[in-house]
């Protein structure tokens, strides 16, 4: 690793061993849906409880989009 005025350079990214960002969304979206599938079917929230959270967050985030 190269340096500059004492301060280490990053290294060059493996092409085989990065995911590009589509991907990495894709499964953010799938571990998403399975921890609210397993946290409604033990009971431990409602669907509704869910989606009001969901809502507050985007709203208090300045989320623009719709909400269903």
């Amino acid at each position: 690793m190269q340096e500059i005025i004492g301060i280490p350079m990053a290294e060059k990214l493996d092409q085989s061993e990065t995911v590009n960002v589509v991907e990495a969304l894709k499964m953010e979206m799938i571990i998403n849906q399975a921890l609210m599938d397993l946290l409604i079917s033990k009971g431990i929230i409602t669907e509704e409880e869910m989606m009001e959270k969901i809502k507050t967050v985007k709203e208090s985030m300045g989320y623009k989009g719709t909400t269903k």
